[in-house]
Order: C-alpha cells, then sequence, then structure tokens
C-alpha cells in the first residue's frame, strides 16, 4: 500500500485494517524463514501526520503467524504485535551538501521520492518483532532428553527427578544450613 506524500490532509491520515488486506504484498518474501508461516494479511491502525519537515507515522498491527515452539517443536498459533513509530524525512527537502552528513535517528527514515511504501514500513517492524525463540506457552516443558517425547506427556514416562551436579553440593550444604 503506497501513499502519496502530497495526498496526506492537514488534519492527517489514519488507516484501519480489518484483516483482509495483504499489509506485507512482497515484503513477506525478504523476512521468509523455514520455521515460520506469517499471514500477510493483519489487522490494526495506522496514523500519517504530516508538517513542512517529516512525515510522523504511529499505530500498532497484529500479524498472525504459526511458528515452532524453540522448547517442544510443536507448531502453534500465534500473533504477533508489530508497533510502527516513525519519521520520515523526504530526500528532496533534505540538503544536498555533501560535506555535512546527513544524520538521522534510529526511529527516522529517508524517502526519496515522494511516497510512503507502508508494506515495506510494516514488513521492517515485523522482522523485529518475530521472537527469537517463540515459545507455544511460557511454562513449556520441552522434550525430554531421554526418550524424546513432551516432559510430562502421555509419551514419556521417564523420571525427571532433579539430579545435581557433585560440583555444587558443598554449596548446597551451605545454603541448606542458613536456610534453617
Amino acid at each position: 500500500m503506497k501513499i502519496q506524500i502530497d495526498d496526506i490532509p492537514p488534519e492527517g491520515l489514519e488507516i484501519d485494517f480489518d484483516g483482509s488486506e495483504n499489509l506485507l504484498g512482497n515484503w513477506l518474501e525478504s523476512i521468509k524463514l523455514s520455521d515460520l508461516d506469517i499471514n500477510p494479511n493483519g489487522r490494526g491502525h495506522i496514523r500519517i501526520d504530516r508538517n513542512d519537515e517529516e512525515i510522523m507515522i504511529s499505530g500498532d498491527v497484529e500479524i498472525s503467524a504459526v511458528m515452532i515452539c524453540s522448547r517442544c517443536l510443536a507448531r502453534f498459533d500465534s500473533s504477533i504485535p508489530v508497533s510502527v513509530d516513525m519519521k520520515v524525512k523526504q530526500g528532496a527537502r533534505v540538503n544536498k551538501d555533501y560535506e555535512q552528513e546527513l544524520e538521522l535517528g534510529e526511529d527516522e527514515i529517508l524517502i526519496l521520492n515522494k511516497e510512503i511504501d507502508l508494506r515495506e514500513l510494516i514488513a521492517q517492524e515485523l522482522s523485529l518483532s518475530i521472537p527469537m525463540k517463540p515459545l507455544c506457552k511460557n511454562d513449556c516443558p520441552g522434550l525430554c532428553p531421554e526418550c524424546g517425547s513432551i516432559i510430562g506427556s502421555e509419551g514419556c514416562s521417564c523420571s525427571h527427578e532433579s539430579s545435581s551436579d557433585p560440583r555444587w553440593e558443598k554449596l548446597a550444604a551451605l545454603k541448606s544450613r542458613f536456610n534453617n
């Protein structure tokens, strides 16, 4: 979805997504991961405000995906919250003095044409919002190192008593002495 800068009214532009529009377009291929299946349609709200110097884009979008749990390797449905909060500076309005380097803040981008590609911005923010170690649930026990089944499931009847490292026994004895 490309927004023409000249079409942004003085009072700003508000865009709502109901889940039926492809928010990522071709940008999905640039963040394609083997253990992640992303639905390009999302829900959310984006607001675009403009003044003479810059354009402010803010909002929240939710993208659904099928992920693989990093502990138990089960596939699960998840929604990835994507927060967009950035400033856009137009290249035509920026001083072209080559001796002075243009400094952009962390939340600022530079565009050289008269349009903003929201799909690109959302895809970039999505790539930063994907969890490094997705979990199907916070207390996922993971796989049993003995049988390979999920710990605590009916397929795992292994004993999972805590076996302590003998190097820590003296410290554990000291701790129990202080706790008593």
